[in-house]
């Protein structure tokens, strides 16, 4: 056995050592100490054990910071991609794509807000609809309107009835062989009915004279391309067709009106009108002479190209010639009429001038 000495020896080198922990309890009678039980417990397995509860509740903390930190990024990602979601949404609704709608976000406020914005751009879509349905109508009036008026130049003087129709006719022969996108034919289309809208701002006296028109005449005939367009000016889909109403009888080498342009400096729509109308104005019944032949109005036609005409628009006329002649056997019985005297230039030269 381990004598009391050595056994005390011993813990007092472990209190020393931090190794053991003394309990001691005394025995009191009255006020003194008559003993006392002192029990030693050794804290080496207590230090390790708390060592590895101190390393666990630690990682444990370090574990329960990275999750909210992760879950901190998880969500403000989630949240920013959503708040961008929600921007472009708006932009591009804005932007006038009333078809773009957000994909579904479950039953969150992002979610409930997703169905809010999309209600909201199925509503604005359908009220657009209807709005854009009620300006076309408007405008649809309004085009009818300038049509009719169109047609009132025509029904003021009986030898013109018609004009406006095949003018349409022609020009959209020659600017398909062109090569003409449909974009442009449909302003060719418009123009060729509303080219001479702005005649009925020209008096009755100058429209149906029967003769040459003396030069103060010529001057208030060839106002009316401006009036046309002082008429037309305003109406969004006629952005177009302003050009070619404006521009129709400028000539190639420069001498025609308003402007004087001259070349390319033309509209390629006015350019196909020119030919257009002087064609029509050959071949059709005047005040002041029977309507002409096509042959003759070809033989115009090439002589002035290059100076009165687009050398190339003059190529695709004659290059259209059996389908513009079929329009005319078909419109009247122009191939019956005499040929004219080789000396009649009173047919297009003076409808290009005043007529």
């Amino acid at each position: 056995m381990t004598a009391p000495g050595a056994l005390h020896a011993r813990y007092m080198g472990a209190l020393r050592n931090r190794l053991a922990l003394q309990i001691v309890l005394p025995f009191t009678a009255l006020t003194l100490v008559v003993g006392g039980t002192a029990a030693m417990i050794a804290t080496a397995g207590l230090t390790a054990d708390l060592n590895l509860l101190r390393g666990v509740l630690g990682c444990l903390a370090l574990a329960g910071a990275l999750a909210s930190l992760a879950l901190g990024i998880w969500l403000a990602r989630t949240i920013a991609r959503r708040l961008s979601e929600f921007t472009n949404a708006t932009r591009l609704v804005s932007a006038g794509d009333l078809d773009h709608q957000l994909p579904p976000a479950g039953r969150d406020e992002f979610g409930e807000l997703a169905k809010s914005f999309n209600a909201m751009t199925r509503s604005l879509k359908d009220k657009n609809a209807s709005f854009k349905l009620a300006i076309l109508e408007l405008q649809d009036a309004y085009l009818r309107t300038i049509e009719a008026l169109a047609a009132s130049v025509e029904a003021r003087d009986p030898y013109t009835h018609g004009h406006t129709q095949r003018v349409e006719e022609y020009a959209v022969i020659m600017a398909r062989a062109l090569g003409c996108g449909e974009d442009e034919i449909s302003a060719i289309r418009r123009a060729s009915v509303l080219h001479d809208i702005g005649k009925i701002g020209v008096e009755d006296l100058i429209l149906r004279k029967q003769g040459r028109l003396d030069p103060d005449e010529e001057l208030r005939m060839q106002r009316h391309p401006a009036i046309g367009i002082d008429i037309l000016h305003g109406i969004e889909l006629l952005e177009p067709v302003l050009p070619l109403v404006r521009h129709h009888h400028e000539r190639w080498d420069g001498n025609g009106y308003p402007d004087q342009l001259r070349a390319d400096e033309i509209p390629l729509g006015a350019r196909i009108l020119a030919v257009a109308d002087a064609l029509d104005a050959m071949t059709s019944d005047r005040p002041y002479r029977a309507a002409q032949t096509f042959e003759y109005a070809k033989g115009e036609i090439l002589k002035a190209s290059g100076s009165h005409f687009d050398p190339e628009v003059v190529t695709v006329f004659i290059q259209s010639q059996r389908a513009i002649e079929d329009l005319l056997r078909a419109s009247a019985s122009n191939d019956l009429n005499n040929h004219p005297r080789p000396d009649d230039l009173s047919g297009w030269r003076l409808h290009v001038v005043g007529r």
